[in-house]
C-alpha cells in the first residue's frame, strides 16, 4: 500500500510487464481512499521464418518471440495451441504437402499468454523442365519433359498459349520439327499448381549437300544439290554470294564448266533457314598434246602443241623444266632438230591450269 513514504508520481509510469499500481492522493492532512489498477502485459505473438507463403522446396520453418525467457508452444494440426501442446525446441519441417498452418503462442515469466500468431505453408509443384533446352537445332527434336514433384500430372500445350487442366496431358516426348514453343504446368493433389514452363525451339533445316562434292575435275560438272529436311525448297548462288530465301530456288542439276563456288541454304514453311553449305569446283583444262608425238625422227620436226580449249594459252619450255606463266608463249610450230623434250601446260581465266603435257624427241 502506498504511502506518503512512496515514491512520488510526477508523470506516467511505464508497464511493461504483468504489474500492480496502487496511489493514494495527499492534501494536507487529509489522505485519499487506495486507487488500485492490475495491468497484464501479454508477451508477443511469436512470429515465423520464413514468412508465410507458397514454396516449391518445402521450407523449414523456425519460432521465436521478443519476449525474454519466453517459452513457445505450438501446433500442426489447425487446432488453437496451449499450454499442453508441443513446445518448440527446433525447426519445424513442412510436410510439402497441400497447406499447412501452424500456429503458436508464447509464454513468459511476467507476462500474460500472448495471442496466437499463425502461419499458413502452400507447396507449389515444381515447375516442369524441357530435355533438350530452348535452342536452335539442326533437325527435328524429340522432347521430354519432366518434374520432380513426386506424381505430378503435367499438361502442355504446343502453340504458345498458357495450359491448363483441360490441356493435353503428357504421356511421351513430344516431336518437334518446326518452330515451335512449348508451355507446361505440373499438378499435384493438394498443391499449389506450378508456374509455367516454357522452352522455345527454332529448327534449322539441315544443310544443303553437294554432288559431286567441291574439287578440281578435268571436265564440266553437272552439280546437283540435296536437304534431307522433309519439304525444303533450297536457295543457291553461283557468285560465291551468301544465299537467302531471294535467291535462286533450286529445281535441277547445275552446270559447272569454269572455276566456280555454289553455296546453298534450305528452308521450308516452318523451318528456320538453315546453315550455308559451300562446294568450290575448279575445272582443270585439257592437258596440252604435241604434234607429232613424242618419238626418235629422221630429221627435224616441226612440233604443233594444241589444246581442246582453242582459247587457252599454251606455255612450254624445250630444256625439260616445268612450264609457267614466265615460260615461251606458244604461237607457231616448234622446229625441233636435236633431242629434245618439250613441256607444255595450257591456262585460261576461269579455270584450273592444266596438267604438263610432254613430248620427248629423238633426232637420229
Amino acid at each position: 500500500m502506498p504511502t506518503t513514504s512512496s515514491t512520488v508520481y510526477s508523470g506516467p509510469v511505464i508497464v511493461s510487464a504483468n504489474e500492480t499500481l496502487s496511489a493514494i492522493a495527499v492534501n494536507g492532512s487529509a489522505t485519499s481512499v487506495v486507487g488500485s489498477a492490475v495491468y497484464q502485459i501479454a508477451a508477443p505473438a511469436p512470429s515465423f521464418a520464413p514468412i508465410a507463403g507458397t514454396y516449391t522446396i518445402p521450407p523449414s520453418v523456425t519460432i521465436s518471440d521478443s519476449a525474454a525467457g519466453a517459452t513457445n508452444y505450438y501446433t500442426t494440426n489447425g487446432t488453437t495451441p496451449n499450454s499442453s501442446s508441443s513446445v518448440y525446441s527446433g525447426p519445424i519441417t513442412t510436410s510439402g504437402t497441400g497447406a499447412e498452418t501452424i500456429e503458436a503462442i508464447a509464454i513468459a515469466t511476467g507476462y500474460a499468454q500472448s495471442g496466437v500468431g499463425s502461419a499458413i505453408y502452400r507447396t507449389r509443384v515444381a515447375t516442369p523442365t524441357f530435355a533438350p533446352a530452348t535452342g536452335t537445332y539442326t533437325g527435328a527434336q524429340l522432347v521430354a519433359i519432366s518434374d520432380t514433384t513426386t506424381d505430378a500430372t503435367i499438361y502442355y500445350t504446343t502453340n504458345g498459349t498458357t495450359p491448363t487442366t483441360a490441356s493435353a496431358v503428357y504421356s511421351a516426348p513430344i516431336p518437334v520439327s518446326a518452330d515451335e514453343t512449348l508451355r507446361a504446368i505440373a499438378v499435384a493433389s493438394g498443391d499449389v499448381t506450378s508456374l509455367v514452363g516454357a522452352a522455345t525451339y527454332a529448327i534449322d533445316a539441315a544443310k544443303p549437300s553437294f554432288l559431286p562434292l567441291g574439287g578440281t575435275y578435268t571436265a564440266p560438272q553437272s552439280v546437283t544439290i540435296s536437304d534431307t529436311s522433309s519439304g525444303a525448297i533450297i536457295y543457291y548462288t553461283t557468285n560465291g554470294a551468301t544465299p537467302t530465301t531471294s535467291s535462286t530456288v533450286y529445281s535441277g542439276p547445275i552446270a559447272v564448266s569454269s572455276n566456280t563456288t555454289l553455296k546453298a541454304v534450305a528452308a521450308s514453311g516452318g523451318y528456320s533457314t538453315g546453315a550455308v553449305a559451300t562446294a568450290t569446283y575448279g575445272i582443270r583444262l585439257a592437258t596440252p598434246t604435241f604434234t607429232p608425238a613424242g618419238g626418235t625422227y629422221g630429221s627435224a620436226q616441226p612440233v604443233t602443241i594444241s589444246d581442246v580449249n582453242a582459247t587457252a594459252t599454251i606455255y612450254y619450255t624445250t630444256d625439260g623444266t616445268i612450264p609457267t606463266t614466265s615460260s615461251n608463249v606458244y604461237s607457231t610450230a616448234v622446229t625441233v632438230g636435236a633431242n629434245e623434250t618439250l613441256k607444255a601446260i595450257a591456262v585460261e581465266s576461269g579455270y584450273a591450269n592444266s596438267f604438263v603435257g610432254t613430248a620427248s624427241y629423238k633426232i637420229r
